[in-house]
């Protein structure tokens, strides 16, 4: 190569010397500058083979991890520009797919494969791909480019089947049930969207059924197949902190997010932000990243609550029974339940559809009554009226069997304890008991709610 490009110096410079005025004296190069020349142009070819190939060994690398479910499930490592770098089966009926296969796969042979060995056909006519990736953008791509080479194989093969494309949900439950029920974390992204819609629709259910079942399902229920969750759950909190900023003037401390769940006809990422002075709930559109529905309230110290919650149900401090004392804590006798701050009942409860997000700003506060009342009062925790009280009846920790045997190994008695008491009386909180064990009357009174023994004594 060196000796061609010396041969090629050779050639321009009779053209430059004939192009010279006459009379002129030949201008020669020397051997030392053509072979710099040379050198010079062979490092600049190689630096630039060397950027195309580092070029292309970018655009071969993994980007995500696609999975691609129809009942054969496919685990593919592709790069950003959709190149499928590899393909694992991830069940047995993949296995077999894949037994004698080629080196390189596309979407579009991938599927034709699929369909030679009877996996994808008219009546199972559904196909799940779904993308995995940390970066919103390649994901928005690959799912654009990857879902148009199925719609396109579909087109041409089986024109009435089904391409679905979707994210896979960034949340731990996906990571759980794919790894509970032996099903791509894809299929778990789909299926979520019907637990708890109807009763029997249960995550053991919805696993055994293929990717045309569960469309069906969807179709019957009315739930949108055409989600493809291009946001993921961190960005959701970024949006959900930027609108408490710009509509509440407040600053948020912490964001949660929930979980997905499909909510008034689009798939959302429901979050949670607290700040100083407000707590808010934002749906946030997992497609578009619009905040679709918004819910808030003003924040308020437990003690005020408590407070709100005994005078609206119109009772006094003093009628309320004494539960436990802690560190002479004022109110830690009461019981606070404020459903946000309870995940896994939350969790089922944004699983529904119907979900009411007024329901999240709802606070609980259950009261036990010194004459064995229980009540549940709810407050609205931003005006802190009343919402409802509801009496569940009268419940009391112990009975009168346990209250015999809390007096009788309170006074060290093991025989001849009686199974029934002479007297016993259950009334504001306090159980008052009389009995007789071996001739000898006792007398106890005893926390009808904790059964700590408040006094005792043998009486004759």
């Amino acid at each position: 190569m060196k000796n061609s490009l010396v041969f090629a110096l050779n050639d321009v410079d009779p053209a430059m010397i004939r192009s010279a005025e006459p009379g002129k004296k030949r201008l020669r190069v020397p051997r030392e500058v053509k072979f710099a020349a040379a050198f010079v142009l062979v490092a600049v070819i190689s630096l630039l083979a060397a950027g195309f190939a580092a070029r292309g060994a970018i655009a071969d690398a993994v980007a995500a991890r696609v999975y691609l479910d129809v009942n054969p499930s496919f685990t593919l490592e592709v790069s950003d520009n959709g190149r499928i770098l590899s393909v694992a089966a991830s069940n047995e009926d993949a296995k077999n797919v894949l037994a004698g296969g080629e080196d390189e796969y596309t979407v579009g042979s991938l599927l034709g494969k699929i369909m030679k060995n009877g996996y994808l056909s008219e009546e199972r006519d559904t196909m799940l791909l779904s993308v995995e990736c940390e970066d919103d953008a390649v994901s928005r791509e690959l799912i654009g480019k990857l879902g148009d080479d199925a719609s396109a194989f579909l087109t041409e093969n089986l024109p009435e089947g089904h391409a679905i494309t979707q994210r896979v949900i960034s949340d731990a439950r996906v990571g759980e049930i794919a790894g509970k029920y032996g099903i791509s974390k894809g299929a778990a992204s789909f299926l979520i969207r019907l637990v708890g819609l109807k009763e029997g629709y249960t995550e053991d259910a919805l696993a055994s059924y293929d990717v045309t079942t569960l469309r069906r399902l969807c179709e019957e229920n009315g739930v949108s197949t055409d989600r493809r969750i291009a946001l993921s759950s961190p960005d959701a909190a970024i949006i959900a902190e930027t609108a408490m900023r710009e509509t509440l003037y407040d600053e948020p401390e912490s964001a949660t997010v929930y979980g997905y769940a499909e909510h008034g006809g689009a798939g959302v990422w429901r979050t949670e932000v607290r700040g100083s002075k407000y707590v808010a709930v934002y749906d946030v559109d997992a497609d578009t990243g619009e905040v679709i529905s918004e819910k808030h309230a003003l924040c308020h110290d437990r003690i005020t609550l408590l407070d709100a919650a005994i005078s609206g149900a119109g009772y006094t401090a003093d009628d309320i029974a004494h539960y436990d004392v802690i560190k002479d804590e004022k109110w830690n006798w009461l019981y606070v339940t404020i459903p946000s701050s309870h995940g896994e009942d939350l969790r089922e409860f944004l699983s529904r559809d119907d979900a009411d997000l007024d329901a999240l700003l709802v606070c609980r506060v259950n009261l036990h009554t010194k004459d064995g009342a229980f009540l549940n009062v709810d407050l609205d925790c931003s005006t802190l009226g009343i919402l409802s009280v509801k009496k569940s009846g009268y419940t009391y920790s112990i009975d009168t069997l346990d209250a015999v045997m809390i007096a009788s190994e309170d006074a060290g008695l093991s025989v001849g304890v009686p199974d029934f008491p002479d007297s016993c009386e259950m009334a504001d909180g306090i159980c008052d008991l009389t009995f007789t064990c071996d001739g000898d009357t006792y007398h106890y009174v005893i926390d009808a709610f904790t059964g700590g023994v408040i006094s005792g004594e043998k009486i004759g």
